[in-house]
């Protein structure tokens, strides 16, 4: 498996200007074109193509950092598993791995507040009043004018 070459060019533009593993990571998620290519790999091709190159001699950064934006965007793995391996040659690979599992962990793991019921209005309450209001003396109204 080969990434395209613009998908590799477009990331290695992005290592040039990022100043932080958080800017990285959300401008390689943010990219069209990388988005775009992310839907031709499937989680386990791309978690395969990771330990091959994450064991290599030579590591491919711009291939692991595609292959970690791509497994970002799937969610038929558990990214906790990518905080086992090591991409000790790599600068900022354990944040931009820990940026992957927090924002996969919190959008999947979210809690839903349980739905509210609001009981239905009290009719017994409507039809007392309305029989107590033709018992009431109708010949005067609140300004004193006769109703009849």
């Amino acid at each position: 498996m080969k990434f395209s070459n613009e998908a590799i060019d477009r990331t290695q533009e992005i290592m040039l200007i990022a100043n932080t593993p958080a800017f990285l990571y959300y401008s390689l998620r943010a990219n069209d074109d990388i988005k775009r290519e992310a839907s031709l790999y499937t989680s386990a091709d791309l978690l395969t193509l990771l330990n091959e190159i994450l064991g290599a001699e030579a590591e491919r950064i711009s291939e692991v950092l595609l292959a970690l934006t791509f497994l970002s965007f799937k969610n038929d793995y558990d990214p906790r598993m990518l905080l086992k391996l090591s991409g000790n040659k790599m600068e900022w690979f354990s944040e931009f791995v820990s940026y992957l599992v927090m924002e996969s962990i919190s959008v999947k793991e979210i809690n839903i507040i349980p739905k509210i019921e609001i009981s239905s209005p009290n009719y017994s309450i409507l039809s007392l009043s309305a029989s107590n209001y033709s018992s009431i003396d109708k010949t005067n109204d609140s300004r004193g004018v006769s109703t009849k």
